[in-house]
């Protein structure tokens, strides 16, 4: 029975492992490179999943990244730069709710790129303003513009995201 317990913890480790990849310091430069000189989309999407989101540090260092992503046409680049703004501002923590605790050229900025985003057919970047409109963030309050905004991108379906509901 030991045994078998022990298989068992055995395979969770290694197929944790095998979904948290551990890069070599040189890999994530080469990927930070292919970035800027290729907008290589599969480094990019792979420092943002598997680094970006796990080291509040390289919350900061994400943000050029995410910019230079916006050139290439990377579908959710701005909201990225959205999420890893926050998550710099407010020590690795992403909650939209925070834009109201930035100063107002900050939130020029993010709302400038969500909006950006949602032009570029971001479902998460309009999602964003949809959820600002309902709740009278940023902007004035305004429930059927909200639902439209909803409606255009979910066609009825329920919104994933559990922090913009809590607004």
């Amino acid at each position: 029975m030991k045994k078998t317990y022990y298989i068992i913890i055995l395979i969770l480790m290694i197929s944790c492992d095998l979904r948290n990849p551990n890069y070599s310091d040189e890999e994530i430069i080469k990927m930070k490179h292919d970035i800027i000189e290729n907008g290589d989309d599969e480094s990019y999407n792979e420092i943002y999943s598997n680094i970006g989101r796990k080291d509040s540090l390289l919350n900061i260092e994400m943000l050029p990244y995410s910019l230079k992503m916006m050139d290439v046409k990377n579908s959710e680049s701005e909201y990225s730069f959205f999420e890893f703004f926050l998550r710099a501002k407010f020590k690795g923590k992403y909650n939209p709710n925070d834009l109201i605790k930035l100063a107002k050229p900050e939130q020029d900025l993010l709302i400038y790129y969500l909006e950006k985003g949602s032009e570029n057919d971001s479902d998460y970047c309009a999602g964003v303003i949809s959820e600002y409109y309902r709740h009278g963030v940023y902007y004035s309050k305004d429930i059927k513009k909200a639902d439209s905004i909803y409606e255009a991108i979910y066609n009825g379906r329920t919104y994933p995201s559990k922090e913009l509901r809590k607004l």
